[in-house]
Order: C-alpha cells, then structure tokens, then sequence
C-alpha cells in the first residue's frame, strides 16, 4: 500500500491536483490479485474548480505471494 499511496502522491503532483482516497477494494481478476484504489481529485483554476472520481488499478499479485511464502 505504501508504494501505491507513493505513486499516487507523485501522479497528485506532476498533474497539479489535490486528491483523497475516498475506498479501496481488493479483488480477484484473470488469477491475479488487483487492488483497486478510489480517489477524488480536485484541479483548482481561477475561473473554476473541476472534482472528479477517478479509480487506480494496482496488480498486487506478486506481494502478496510474497507475504503468503514468508
């Protein structure tokens, strides 16, 4: 989780918006183990303010078989 929470700091910043985690969820597709991480974003301009839900898909597959084999 650390590296994805990383990744989505670095994503906030190169794209200049403020985000949130607003849910998680782990989930099983084609045998591997995906984490789906919800945000909402928010770009502020002078003239406006654009929110949006945007969902991340990270493949964990090889983490937790890693946590599993220790």
């Amino acid at each position: 989780m650390g590296i994805e929470y990383k990744l989505l700091q670095i994503l906030g910043k190169a794209r200049a918006i403020e985000w949130k985690m607003i849910g998680q969820e782990m989930f099983q597709h084609n045998s591997r183990t995906i984490d789906m991480i919800k945000i909402e974003s928010k770009k502020v301009s002078d003239i406006e303010v654009i929110t949006q839900v945007e969902n991340y898909y990270f493949d964990i597959t090889d983490c937790i078989e890693s946590e599993a084999s220790s």
